[in-house]
């Protein structure tokens, strides 16, 4: 299960990744505002991506967020592992052998076994620049669905 903590990293990348300008330097007040990340969690998470190297972190007026690495090269994956590294796990029994001493007679763990490998795959081939792609434009039909209702 996705947790709140890799919900929120997610959005910080997806965020650095929509306002890369140069290797401008993000305000955390502005991306907290903007993406609904209450700041204080904020600050938790962008110590752990900046400990995992996805994430530059500068104090001061002047400072602010910047990605570390070109979003291309930054999985959804690797996020989410940085923050969470059990978040991506269906059930204990595929986190290690002893999770679950059921494993060699459960009816559901190969299946459950294939689809978190499909999981893991999807996830870690899903890098930042296609999402936010993706991310602009559905932005841009729900602005042009609205305009149009507006007339």
């Amino acid at each position: 299960m996705i947790t709140r903590k890799a919900d929120y990293a997610i959005r910080v990348i997806e965020y650095l990744t929509c306002n890369m300008r140069s290797q401008q330097w993000i305000s955390s007040t502005d991306l907290a505002r903007d993406m609904e990340i209450p700041y204080r969690f904020l600050r938790v998470i962008v110590r752990l991506l900046v400990q995992s190297g996805m994430v530059q972190s500068l104090r001061g007026c002047t400072g602010g967020l910047r990605l570390a690495r070109p979003p291309e090269q930054l999985s959804v994956a690797e996020v989410i592992r940085a923050v969470d590294d059990t978040a991506l796990m269906l059930n204990v029994c595929l986190q290690k052998p002893s999770g679950c001493g059921r494993m060699c007679i459960c009816p559901l763990h190969t299946k459950l076994k294939k689809l978190q490998q499909t999981i893991n795959d999807t996830l870690a081939t899903t890098m930042f620049n296609c999402l936010a792609n993706l991310g602009a434009r559905k932005r841009r039909r729900m602005a042009t669905r609205i305009a149009a209702a507006r007339k």
